[in-house]
């Protein structure tokens, strides 16, 4: 998969598509200054129309292209925005910059020794042009990678309507027994309340939930014996001065009071990461909550770096990272049933970025879905005590096979959700690829029997429930939709 689901890093083909479009702007300010430099009304409306060319079919084709979806921040919230527009800035202002140099150079050669104007167009043209043939090259050849899984049936994928609006990246979502709709969005660190309302949600409430800056929210759940039991569970990753950790809030609906309820869970430090886990089911009397393997993205991932160190902590049972840990509803530990580590309640490692989970009805314990590297997102049953392998290799097949390996589709599960009274189905969201997917699945094979596109999601899928009626409900970038099955119209 490319980009590495939510925040991906920086990759070369990003960097030099961003030339390219530089490089148009570049011959579009040319344009004007040859004119103003009196060097011939033909030089200088041939370099304005070749910008606006080259600008148009550089931008036209980066709406549709992965490495440009590291830029769309409404849609893509995870980005290091900082770091990473400063970066793509340069490279705007590199290519920009770069044009008019050549434009400036050639004109000066042509007038000193006597060559047609011609010449400081064909120089910034030639190098303008060379530069977006190799981003594209670039482009094309990242932009091979299937959207979807393998195999995935996409002949009938089912419209889709909002049920709700003016969300700001709402990247939890949760649904009670009487209908109730919770929605936790990601950087305005709020959770939403919602009821049913005709053929959408009304707004019941919201509550702040008082983090510091650069917090973020994530996944919510609620009590099973709501609204008897008026508290809703959200996962955050809680910043304060250089450190971060993963709690679990628990928020009462009745008088609004914020609990820290499980703390200083290990989360992924610094600005550039994306590895933060953070899902949460509770399945009976069990809470269950992922954790990733705390990999910063920063700097190289040899034997010997701090990255390395930070990666292989999901191999170490007392880390905490790269796991599934179990407690009670109320935040006590579970001994016994698989769990295992000094520190932590520990019910399974060896994971690398679990960020959507769900409880799997036939067993008790949970499905993942756990994003993986350059490819490689995988759909994992999580059983007592059981090594999921990361990161000894991208494929992790052992000490525990993953039951769907998505290879290298650009999927970036988000979300994950059980069809009520059907044991062997699932509902996914991709983020990268906008998919909400529905797995089938083969018990006795332990595998997957058919995946099917249910629709797609503009801008990409975040959180994925199903309500009360048994209809599909997905998030995007601002809307929550429902998935118009049969039924769900």
């Amino acid at each position: 998969m490319r980009p590495d689901e939510f925040a991906p890093e920086i990759y070369l083909s990003d960097w030099v598509f961003t030339v390219a479009l530089g490089a148009g702007v570049g011959l579009v300010l040319a344009g004007p200054l040859m004119l103003a430099l009196g060097r011939g009304r033909l030089s200088g409306l041939l370099l304005l129309v070749s910008g606006v060319v080259l600008t148009a079919l550089v931008s036209t084709l980066a709406l549709d292209a992965a490495p440009w979806d590291t830029l769309d921040f409404q849609l893509k919230p995870y980005l290091a925005v900082v770091a990473e527009t400063a970066v793509m800035a340069g490279a705007l202002a590199l290519g920009a910059a770069g044009t008019l140099l050549a434009v400036l150079a050639g004109d000066q050669l042509s007038r000193r020794r006597g060559l047609p104007r011609v010449v400081p167009i064909a120089a910034a043209l030639t190098g303008a042009t060379a530069v977006a043939v190799v981003s594209l090259l670039l482009l094309e050849t990242v932009a091979r990678a299937p959207r979807h899984p393998e195999g995935t049936d996409t002949s009938n994928p089912h419209p889709i309507r909002v049920v709700v609006g003016e969300l700001e990246v709402p990247s939890g979502l949760a649904v009670a027994a009487n209908g109730d709709l919770a929605v936790v969005e990601l950087n305005r660190n709020r959770l939403l309340l919602f009821e049913p309302a005709g053929d959408g949600y009304e707004l019941v409430d919201e509550f702040a939930l008082g983090l510091p800056q650069r917090s973020l929210a994530f996944h919510t759940a609620f009590h099973p014996a709501y609204p008897e039991q008026p508290a809703i569970f959200v996962t955050v990753r809680r910043v304060e001065g250089e450190s971060s950790t993963l709690e679990v809030l628990q928020v009462s609906t009745t008088d609004g009071r914020i609990e820290r309820m499980i703390g200083g869970l290990p989360i992924a430090q610094g600005g550039r990461t994306n590895h933060y886990g953070g899902a949460i089911a509770i399945c009976g009397d069990s809470l269950f909550v992922s954790t990733s393997d705390t990999d910063s993205l920063d700097g190289t991932k040899e034997p010997g770096t701090r990255r390395h160190a930070e990666r292989v902590l999901a191999q170490q049972p007392d880390s905490g990272a790269g796991q599934v840990m179990r407690w009670t509803l109320t935040g006590d530990t579970i001994a016994g049933d698989g769990v295992f580590g000094n520190v932590f309640p520990s019910f399974a490692m060896g994971l690398r970025n679990p960020y959507a989970m769900t409880c799997d009805a036939a067993t008790g314990y949970v499905w993942v879905a756990d994003n993986g590297e350059e490819g490689f997102d995988q759909l994992r049953l999580v059983e007592p005590g059981s090594n999921h392998g990361w990161p000894a290799t991208s494929e992790r097949i052992v000490p525990t096979a993953p039951w769907f390996d998505m290879k290298d589709a650009r999927v970036a599960p988000s979300g994950l959700a059980s069809r009520p009274g059907d044991t062997d189905q699932l509902v996914m969201s991709g983020f990268v690829s906008g998919g909400v997917y529905e797995w089938t699945l083969d018990r006795d094979a332990r595998t997957v029997a058919a995946i099917r596109l249910l629709a797609d999601v503009p801008g990409g899928a975040f959180a994925v429930a199903i309500d009360h009626e048994g209809c599909v409900l997905v998030s995007g970038g601002i809307e929550l939709y429902r998935v118009l099955e049969p039924g769900c119209e």
